[in-house]
């Protein structure tokens, strides 16, 4: 912490989980982001309720988790995009839809920050994969600083290939904020 700084304003995110690729629950967990005591946990989860938690903060939100569980269908079937974080927009699910047909893709990556990966969209009886759950936001004043934190930036998770032809996108990785405050 330079010299002179009062009071620091944290802002943090954990990465978002990767997507599920085809017959696949969700991808890889994303890392946590940590800052001296503080977590912002990254996206996890192979259900619809499951995301990253926050501690720490005077402001702890969790993760969102994917919109909904992927749609198993005999000929065609659904993915989910994934989540959005405060800093990022989740990853669209892979399919394409023409004349009220789906036609199978990989799930697209995360723009920003600790949002979730696209799930992979498969065809011919196969389910698709779930899109990422977000990583988890807290904020913090600190009113009396330390002189130096050990931080992590929580990586993004990979998408999972899943047993199809089909691979979820990646999650994005966390973010760390710090607004200096001085007193002149």
């Amino acid at each position: 912490v330079p010299a002179g700084v009062k009071w620091i304003w944290v802002r943090m995110v954990g990465g978002g989980q990767g997507g599920g690729g085809s017959d696949s629950g969700g991808g890889n967990t994303g890392g946590n982001t940590t800052f001296g005591s503080l977590t912002a946990g990254g996206g996890a989860g192979a259900t619809q309720s499951a995301s990253g938690t926050a501690s720490g903060g005077d402001i702890n939100v969790s993760g969102s988790p994917s919109s909904a569980a992927p749609i198993p269908d005999s000929t065609y079937s659904f993915s989910t995009a994934g989540a959005s974080s405060p800093f990022g927009a989740g990853g669209p699910d892979g399919g394409s839809r023409t004349n009220g047909y789906s036609f199978g893709g990989n799930g697209v990556a995360a723009t920003g920050y600790g949002a979730g990966g696209g799930g992979a969209v498969c065809t011919s009886g196969r389910s698709s994969g779930r899109g990422g759950a977000s990583g988890a936001f807290l904020e913090k004043l600190i009113a009396s600083p330390s002189a130096s934190y050990a931080y992590a930036i929580g990586a993004g998770g990979a998408g999972s290939p899943g047993a199809g032809n089909y691979t979820g996108g990646n999650g994005s990785g966390g973010l760390i904020i710090i607004q200096e405050h001085y007193n002149y």
